[in-house]
């Protein structure tokens, strides 16, 4: 007799993410950095070399995605080390924290990362109209 039994699959794979819905990352940005960085573990990465007063900064390691929904699709994860968000350097916080913040009207989201030492580069466009969370005041009639 032949078995019905079907084998579970040994593990999911999404379909990689191709775009990002201008929402959702506005919804993002509004829960604050602190709440992204929530989602995943970084290191400083100087190289071979620890990072320390003077040495060159590489970029941010992710040492492990914490919500890997979040992540699922993406492309990056850990052991990449993430060295431009677009176009723009990432290295102090000041930094980081106005990249994030531009994302609301920004084009696209441009990664470029390194991948064991190569240099890799994730583009997914912004698609979409924000929606405001307060419509804008029409200007009265006649002047008043």
């Amino acid at each position: 007799m032949e078995s019905s039994h079907v084998a579970p699959p040994i593990e999911n794979i999404q379909a990689p993410l191709t775009q990002l819905e201008r929402t959702e990352v506005v919804t993002l940005v509004e829960k604050g950095f602190p709440n992204f960085l929530r989602k995943v573990s970084i290191e400083a990465s100087c190289g071979r070399q620890e990072c320390r007063p003077g040495s060159q900064f590489e970029g941010w390691r992710i040492v492990q995605v914490e919500d890997k929904a979040f992540f699922a699709g993406v492309g990056i994860g850990a052991g990449d080390i993430v060295t431009r968000i677009n176009e723009k350097s990432i290295e102090r916080d000041t930094q980081a924290y106005a990249v994030f913040m531009a994302l609301k009207s920004a084009p696209r989201l441009d990664i470029e990362y390194l991948r064991g030492g190569r240099p890799m580069r994730l583009s997914l466009p912004i698609v979409g109209e924000a929606k405001d969370a307060v419509p804008a005041k029409k200007a009265p009639k006649g002047g008043k």
